[in-house]
């Protein structure tokens, strides 16, 4: 009997060997819904990590995943991660999160390798190659201008006459009011003391922006049917203001790049998205031969706006500027 149990341990040893070192060995994946996508089109990025639970607790760490993954794919947003018991006679659990990414650069990308850190064992997954194509543009097809407005039809006349003698009164109501309105105008005009002209106002670099962007906003000149020529004109715009504004090349330098210098900046304003939004929609109306709605385009002019006024220097320090100017000449 003795001699039956030694050998029955003889051959269940490797065994419960390679259990045990099965167990502390954690592993993890990486898997995409799709490896090809359009530019600008989300997809899902699903990370996972198992391990088998010891005596004690397992402390597992995450990889931490900013913004973007690497240069050309942004991280959009990710769900919470989930926990679950997959192995209850190993007593083997597996973690995992969905994260949503992008891209706004048409090429072959990878999506790097990221560790998981599970007690003092790490666990790389595997990376992934990633094709983003540029949107089909039909060169045939002319070029459709917008619809033009509609006219509503007016509402049909009341046939009932009696409301006549009210609307008669409140129009003279509303003219002698105007009449004492106009009569008080004209008195106070001449009647009021001679004021030495005020000194002219000097624009400051941020009013003159704005009062151009303010002129795009009412001329709507992407109608014309050059988008391009209209977003090409906007984005030289607003990398000329940060170059004045925050001092570096931003002419030479893509829309990620651009992002990414000014939220490293501590006087950015709140409206670094706003920007964002304008230059890769631009992006998009450049090389991808986009048309956006009247909507996006007057938005855009709006975000160029807001990031305009929360990046706008302060008063004094436009005007030291300007007296030094004004002693230097």
């Amino acid at each position: 009997m003795g001699r039956r149990i030694y050998i029955l341990l003889f051959f269940l040893f490797p065994l419960c060997e390679g259990a045990t070192l099965f167990g502390q060995n954690p592993t993890s994946e990486a898997t995409v819904d799709r490896r090809s996508i359009r530019i600008g089109e989300q997809f899902n990025l699903k990370l996972l990590v198992r391990y088998n639970e010891g005596t004690e607790k397992s402390k597992v760490t995450w990889p931490v995943l900013d913004d973007s993954l690497e240069q050309h794919i942004e991280v959009l947003s990710h769900d919470t991660i989930t926990s679950k018991l997959v192995d209850r006679a190993s007593v083997l659990y597996e973690q995992k999160s969905t994260y949503i990414l992008t891209c706004f650069d048409s090429g072959t990308w990878i999506i790097p390798a990221v560790p998981f850190i599970v007690n003092d064992d790490t666990t790389w997954t595997q990376p992934i190659e990633l094709y983003v194509n540029t949107v089909p543009v039909d060169t045939t097809k002319p070029i459709r201008d917008i619809a033009d407005i509609y006219d509503v039809p007016a509402p049909p006349e009341n046939p009932d006459e009696s409301n006549a003698a009210m609307w008669w009164w409140i129009g003279g109501s509303i003219l002698l009011v105007t009449a004492i309105v106009v009569f008080l105008l004209v008195r106070r005009k001449k009647t009021a003391p001679i004021l030495p002209a005020p000194v002219g106002h000097v624009l400051q670099p941020h009013e003159i922006l704005i009062q151009q962007l303010n002129e795009m906003y009412v001329t709507k000149p992407w109608r014309n049917g050059d988008e391009k020529k209209h977003y090409t004109a906007l984005s030289e715009i607003m990398r000329s203001w940060v170059v004045d504004r925050f001092r570096f090349h931003a002419r030479e330098m893509t829309t990620f790049e651009i992002v990414a210098r000014l939220r490293r900046t501590p006087d950015r304003g709140n409206k670094t998205s706003e920007l964002e939004h304008v230059l890769k929609t631009a992006d998009l109306v450049k090389f991808a031969k986009a048309v956006p709605d009247d909507y996006v385009n007057e938005k855009c002019i709006e975000h160029a706006i807001q990031f305009v006024q929360s990046t706008a220097m302060a008063p004094m320090q436009v005007l030291q500027s300007t007296t030094n100017t004004q002693q230097e000449s």
